[in-house]
């Protein structure tokens, strides 16, 4: 019996990251409005540690891409001259996507109902297929070895 693949490699590098992340935080607020499964409560204070983190991350990942004049256009990996492995690149080869999922995380907190977090899931199962593994892909490619012995050494989120 010969099973129906769907080809869905169109959807590989289409949607900037920043971009995705808002749509992602977009539904998140429709989820837990229209949706406010198991709606829980929570200090401000959390809401504000996750998004500092996050902040954080996405600074350290951009301070080092900036230190090392690497490309850092997500849609087109193709470009990029510099592997980063240094600062923050030493524990999670996506810094920058796992800054972002952390943020999304605060929001989450945020809104207040579990059902909100589905976004946070769908983010980072849609980010790792369409964005980071062609990412990856491309810097195997260019970098062999080198890039080959980083992947080994580094997890891709964390």
């Amino acid at each position: 019996m010969e099973v129906l693949m769907l080809n869905v490699s169109f959807l590989e590098l289409k949607i900037p990251p920043l971009l995705l992340c808002l749509i992602t935080g977009l539904l998140m607020k429709i989820l837990a409005s229209f949706w406010p499964f198991f709606q829980f409560s929570v200090q401000p204070f959390f809401v504000f540690l996750f998004a500092a983190a996050g902040s954080f991350i996405i600074f350290l990942a951009s301070h080092q891409f900036n230190k090392q004049q690497a490309s850092v256009n997500p849609l087109q990996p193709m470009k990029t001259a510099v592997l980063a492995r240094r600062g923050i690149y030493r524990f999670s080869r996506n810094p920058m996507y796992l800054g972002m999922t952390v943020l999304l995380f605060a929001w989450g907190i945020y809104l207040q109902a579990v059902s909100g977090f589905l976004g946070v899931l769908l983010f980072v199962l849609y980010l790792t297929q369409f964005q980071i593994k062609p990412e990856e892909r491309f810097l195997f490619k260019k970098f062999g070895p080198l890039y080959q012995d980083y992947c080994q050494q580094t997890r891709r989120w964390l």
